[in-house]
């Protein structure tokens, strides 16, 4: 599990903007535009009859206007699709209308994947799925009908066991610890720490560091209340003994030979796993995020530590079959199509617009017939402007200027993309989006994290091949990187289209790697090569090459040296960073200051839904897809949707709910928390 454990996002990457001083704006609905290359008016999908007979009336009234409302989704990752998967049923009668905008030629936003001019298989990283992800399995496994077992119809590998270096040496090798035929399942948190082979710390060391960090762990139970208490603190403060727990830090245990065995733990896995997983070291990590990840990732239940791999890139294997059901269903999917401004409509909008623009601003700012006004918000219509390809044929989206902009009008916008793209979308909208509290909050978070892929292909085999297929590396590793994890894979183990290789093909991903982005390929070729042979020189010794000597060209590397091809791709700013600070500027799934713009993304609603990464993704789409649905068709809205209003036939999935022990622990804390007040054991 170990070489998973980095947030595989979803979200497509995009340079981060600050903005400039804004005012404060009333609360009105978005007007904007998503703008793409020729300007044409966007072509509106027919919509299939249902064949429900007592809807069938409503439904044919609902085509015959064709002013159906209209939703537009920005981002094509996890969150995006995961909106119009659940808008996907009213889109097929008729009574709804979708339009998701990709900025990138292919679908599956970080997760994508493409080829090489010379046909090979690259990916944005590779991407775990955890036992907990039980959005994701429900949705690939039933809705996409593609299994998830560990059949060959299946998309998913089985899980596997996981190595983690550190500077030290091998560290720890995690088991499959859901697998019960083999390990006892015992009362969490206790599977890890004892089943896990730690190759330095003692079993008796190792309990008696955590023993003082389960008291964190117990008061954080994941919602609001307990982001706020943790998140000015750094992980490393709270994980290192150095800080104290907010409100109870009397009677967390510490000193001595313990706060050694803590220093030791932090330093030998702790650290380690926040470089892969927050992707940060843990001075620049906020303890509130510390303890979620860890939570979700590994903690709550013995099984949650297990993580399998898909059998080829995201793209062919999910995101292929998922757009196929989503246009059947008449969801409008346009790649290459970058959201590029969103314009609040405004009576001094409409005359200030010019020439054929002004037309199409007036109709938009006629209210229809449609409920759609949340609260006191004025009714009106939102349109969105769109910079790329038109329809769905693909091709790269770069800037354009307002005048080569696609005007969409829509009645709703989801936004699911990463925090960076957010920033930059509000710098090239007009001036009353960036007036807005949520928006200036936004632009107060720190830019996404930039992240490194490389994939080798070797000329020769491993001479000591590797213990497990999935590995994690800490800090120090990687030449010049400082603080920088990364994770390896052998892909001839994981992914079916390597299997017959002869010669081996590994992966390897680098996090918190900023440096990197401006490096050349070879440059960036030979970090990877010496961080692998430090971390593992009995397998990847004969990769090291001279850290400060001439980069050997391409052409050269590829005939005369231990790697005979490779490739390299650079995602800046496309990770959440989850610096100390940052829940208090985190928006919710519905932007409090206009009625119909919504919010998805891991990053979206942190005191809700307790997963992370690919899995919080989905599970926030399917909840702004909620909201958006139940604002604009309120008497339709719970017809199509589970008891929550999301998700194919019936809701999201909550985490698995805590074990006894657990919940016990933590209603404790809260009575002892509630009984010595907010002040308690501070000093």
């Amino acid at each position: 599990m170990l070489g998973a454990l980095f947030a595989a996002l979803c979200l497509p990457g995009a340079a981060s903007f600050q903005l400039g001083p804004v005012r404060s704006a009333a609360r009105g609905r978005v007007g904007g535009y998503l703008k793409a290359g020729r300007s044409r008016p966007l072509s509106l999908l027919a919509a299939l009859a249902s064949d429900e007979a007592q809807q069938l009336q409503e439904d044919e009234q609902a085509k015959e206007k064709s002013d159906a409302p209209h939703v537009v989704v920005i981002g094509g990752g996890w969150a995006g699709y995961g909106a119009a998967e659940a808008l996907s049923p009213l889109v097929a009668r008729g009574l709804l209308r979708v339009t998701l905008l990709e900025a990138s030629p292919r679908g599956g936003g970080l997760a994508a994947g493409w080829r090489t001019p010379k046909g090979r298989p690259v990916e944005a990283g590779l991407h775990g799925f955890w036992r907990n992800y039980r959005n994701i399995d429900a949705l690939v496994g039933g809705a996409l009908g593609l299994g998830t077992g560990t059949g060959r119809s299946s998309p998913f590998t089985p899980f596997t066991k996981s190595t983690l270096f550190t500077a030290r040496g091998r560290s720890v090798v995690a088991p499959v610890l859901g697998d019960t035929a083999k390990l006892r399942r015992l009362p969490a948190p206790l599977g890890p720490a004892i089943y896990s082979e730690f190759g330095t710390l003692g079993l008796g060391e190792r309990l008696a560091a955590a023993l003082p960090l389960g008291l964190p762990w117990l008061d954080f139970d994941g919602g609001p209340e307990s982001w706020e208490r943790y998140d000015d603190a750094t992980a490393e403060a709270l994980l290192k003994g150095e800080g104290a727990m907010p409100g109870l830090s009397g009677i967390l245990p510490g000193g001595g030979a313990m706060a050694a065995a803590r220093a030791r733990l932090y330093d030998e896995f702790l650290e380690p796993m926040l470089l892969v997983l927050p992707m940060a070291p843990g001075h620049d990590v906020s303890a509130a995020a510390a303890l979620s990840c860890f939570s979700f990732f590994a903690l709550e239940h013995q099984g949650d530590f297990d993580v399998r791999w898909l059998r080829g890139s995201a793209t062919e294997l999910i995101f292929e079959p998922w757009r196929k059901r989503l246009t059947e269903r008449g969801v409008n999917i346009r790649d290459g199509a970058r959201a590029q401004e969103i314009r609040l409509e405004t009576d001094h909008d409409a005359k200030e617009a010019k020439g054929g623009d002004l037309d199409d601003l007036a109709a938009a700012a006629a209210p229809r017939a449609t409920p759609r006004a949340r609260g006191a918000a004025k009714p009106a219509v939102c349109s969105v402007g769109v910079a790329g390809a038109v329809g769905g044929s693909g091709g790269a989206a770069g800037d354009a200027s307002t005048n080569d902009l696609e005007l969409v009008k829509c009645d709703a916008v989801i936004s699911a993309i990463s925090i960076s793209a957010t920033q930059g979308l509000v710098r090239s909208s007009n001036s009353h989006l960036a007036a807005l509290p949520e928006f200036q909050r936004i632009n107060r978070l720190r830019p996404g994290i930039g992240c490194v892929a490389v994939r080798l292909w070797l000329s020769r085999p491993l001479p000591t091949p590797l213990e497990t297929p999935s590995n994690v590396a800490g800090a120090h590793l990687a030449p010049g990187l400082g603080k920088c994890g990364f994770t390896f894979y052998h892909l001839n183990e994981l992914q079916d289209q390597f299997r017959d290789e002869r010669l081996p093909v590994l992966e390897v991903d680098f996090y918190n790697a900023s440096p990197l982005l401006a490096m050349g390929d070879a440059a960036v070729l030979r970090v990877a090569r010496n961080a692998l042979a430090n971390a593992c020189p009995e397998s990847f010794e004969f990769l090291r090459t001279e850290e400060d000597g001439e980069a050997k060209g391409e052409e050269e590397e590829e005939e005369e040296g231990p790697v005979q091809d490779f490739a390299v791709v650079r995602v800046g700013g496309a990770v959440s960073h989850f610096a100390p600070g940052t829940f208090r500027n985190l928006p919710p799934l519905e932007a409090p200051s206009l009625a119909n713009f919504f919010f998805a993304g891991d990053w979206v609603d942190r005191g809700g839904h307790r997963s992370w990464s690919q899995e919080k993704a989905l599970v926030t789409g399917y909840q702004a897809a909620q909201k958006a649905a139940r604002q604009l068709l309120p008497s339709q809205a719970g017809c199509f949707l589970g008891p929550e209003g999301v998700g194919p036939e019936g809701g999201v999935l909550e985490v698995e709910p805590d074990e006894p022990q657990v919940a016990a622990g933590r209603q404790l804390l809260k009575q002892i928390r509630a009984a010595l007040g907010p002040n308690a054991g501070r000093r």
